[in-house]
């Protein structure tokens, strides 16, 4: 396992505590539900019985994240010190880049430009197996003051523009509660902006080739005529591929599955054919 494997694979199993009030007494918590799962052997995404796709967060945050030993223990520490004891650990990540500057450093959004942001994957279109919440920025290089720690050595080294997230993964029933601790990651990719991906998927048949993007997490797949292949018998469908099942009449409230759960090609009918991915990383 990479250090980056380790640790996702670690915050998805974290105790993050339980609640009498909350639901998980009834259905469980993500966190008590992972405790014996292989997450590396598991697909990259799901296509389910009723048309619903699912990306697998492990494989997901793997492909875009570089875990930072030195720097997140360093935050660890400050946020366990000292007048943050007894804060919330989420406390940490929306503080944490206020630190930063304050030690000098310079932290934009997007691409450097305008502010870091907070971001909860709940909020929003999602077809990740579990909420995320994160704290977006771009280091950008400032003048440093203040005694050298092993943080400013560590972050003095990655000035490049380089973008990265506190992550904290919800690991509860309800969405109000039970995060993880969080942990600071470099993002991969060209510019970082893979992370949020997260509700964009293709599917794609491996008979007669024919794909689709979806960026909602599936409520509506779109087939590019100048790029994806199509018969004048049935041109793949711009909206509404859900609509689409085996059987010689198409639309109305038909469903991509039959009565045995074989999912079936809106293109060429070949049952169990499809397969999903979400798109890969720049």
């Amino acid at each position: 396992m990479t250090a980056t494997e380790k640790i996702i694979d670690q915050m998805l199993r974290e105790n993050t505590g339980t609640n009498m009030l909350d639901s998980g007494g009834a259905y469980g918590r993500s966190w008590e539900h992972n405790q014996n799962r292989n997450f590396a052997d598991e697909p990259e995404a799901a296509l389910d019985e009723r048309g619903g796709v699912t990306i697998n967060l492990y494989h997901w945050l793997v492909d875009r994240l570089d875990y930072d030993l030195v720097i997140d223990k360093a935050m660890e520490k400050w946020g366990s010190t000292g007048d943050r004891a007894d804060d919330p650990w989420l406390d940490v990540l929306h503080e944490f880049p206020n630190e930063l500057k304050r030690m000098g450093f310079e932290i934009g959004g997007i691409y450097g430009e305008g502010d870091p942001f907070i971001t909860n994957t709940y909020d929003g279109e999602d077809a990740l197996s579990q909420v995320i919440l994160y704290h977006f920025g771009t280091l950008i290089e400032g003048t440093l003051h203040g005694p050298d720690t092993s943080l400013k050595t560590a972050l003095s080294k990655e000035i490049d523009g380089r973008p990265f997230v506190i992550l904290s993964i919800h690991g509860g029933c309800d969405v109000r509660g039970g995060y993880t601790q969080p942990r600071f990651f470099w993002l991969s990719g060209e510019d970082g902006t893979d992370i949020f991906n997260n509700a964009q998927l293709t599917l794609e048949c491996c008979q007669c080739n024919a794909r689709w993007d979806t960026e909602d997490a599936g409520c509506t797949w779109m087939g590019i005529e100048s790029y994806y292949p199509k018969t004048d018998q049935l041109p793949l469908p711009e909206v509404g591929i859900f609509d689409y099942f085996v059987s010689d009449d198409i639309g109305g409230d038909a469903e991509l599955v039959n009565e045995n759960k074989d999912k079936a090609c809106p293109h060429c009918r070949a049952l169990n054919t499809l397969d999903v991915y979400p798109w890969p990383c720049s």
